[in-house]
């Protein structure tokens, strides 16, 4: 009797499960293990369950494969919209689960769609700062790596809004983002300043993209030994930051009038920027540019017709439109 009535009272005290969390056997990915109880918080680092006994396990935020939860209502509507590309849609629905769900954990993840899908629709200030309040609460925030940042000159982002980034020195990505946008301003010395520091963060993240960022500059000056040795850090960088070095490598190799090479990068970074809608439309855009330069006209036409109907909403689909017709 009393065996059961501890039971009870242990059932009544300690919360409900509600979770199930699907993790990789070990670091190396290979096998699966289910873990049961209440998800207490998922950062960029590591993921933390409670037990119904009360007792929390934290694991690396790189093994977890799946959460099984009671999500907001609309969660799975939204990311149905976004896998349609009706970011306006997914906004809406996203924005209504982050206003009704008291999970920090959840909240992050709603405000990380958000900020994909404002970046897909070009909405990069609004983008921009929910990565800075993402990375305010989570220093390892994996949003990083589709962080809204400028690959090209972008005159979208106020001088305002830039400088507020490049003033902000307690959130490095803030600065980073603020810098990539002033490179190509009257702001410039100040953007590679900030651009030179962030290459010396404790943040590996950071300062892979401070440097790939640092070559924009340069691409006019640039020889082709300085392209070779870019390229080769570039493939040095996790996979996941490469993209946007490699549509400067591909801007680099079309100054050096190197077209193959070039469209090789671009294609490279267009693959790479599949969760970058606007990044990958760019990169397929000028990768189907430097072949026409090449004289390869019917595979720039083939390139041109992809991005319209891959990337539709894109600045470079209308471009590419132009061509077409």
């Amino acid at each position: 009797m009393n065996r059961i009535l501890f039971a009870i009272a242990l059932l009544l005290a300690s919360p409900a499960v509600a979770d199930t969390v699907t993790l990789t056997g070990s670091d190396d990915g290979a096998g699966r293990i289910m873990v049961d109880g209440q998800v207490v918080d998922y950062t960029g680092s590591k993921l933390t369950i409670k037990s119904v006994a009360g007792s929390e396990r934290s694991f690396p935020a790189s093994r977890v494969v799946k959460i099984d939860t009671k999500w907001p209502d609309g969660w799975h509507d939204a990311l149905t919209a976004i896998d349609a590309q009706k970011y306006r849609e997914a906004v809406d629905l996203l924005a209504k689960a982050a206003r009704t769900d008291n999970r920090p954990w959840v909240r992050r993840l709603a405000m990380q769609h958000l900020m994909h899908c404002y970046a897909a629709t070009g909405d990069y200030m609004t983008a921009g700062r929910l990565l800075v309040e993402l990375a305010r609460s989570d220093i390892a925030t994996p949003a990083l790596a589709e962080a809204p940042l400028a690959w090209y000159a972008d005159d979208s982002i106020p001088a305002a809004a830039t400088n507020e980034w490049l003033d902000n020195t307690e959130v490095p990505i803030a600065q980073l983002l603020g810098a990539s946008y002033a490179l190509a301003t009257a702001e410039r010395g100040r953007a590679e300043q900030a651009i030179d520091k962030l290459l010396k963060s404790p943040d590996p993240s950071i300062a892979w993209l401070a440097e790939m960022q640092s070559w924009r500059p340069q691409i006019v000056t640039a020889k082709a030994d300085d392209v070779a040795r870019w390229e080769t850090r570039v493939r040095q960088a996790p996979e996941s930051l490469q993209a946007g070095g490699w549509l400067v490598l591909g801007d680099a190799r079309r100054q050096l009038k190197q077209y193959d090479p070039a469209a090789l990068a671009y294609l490279r970074a267009s693959m790479l920027a599949k969760p970058q809608p606007q990044l990958a439309a760019h990169s397929l855009w000028r990768a189907s540019e430097v072949l026409r330069l090449a004289g390869q006209v019917e595979e720039a036409t083939k390139l041109a017709r992809q991005v319209v109907d891959e990337y539709p909403q894109t600045a470079p689909a209308r471009e590419a439109q132009g061509v077409l017709h």
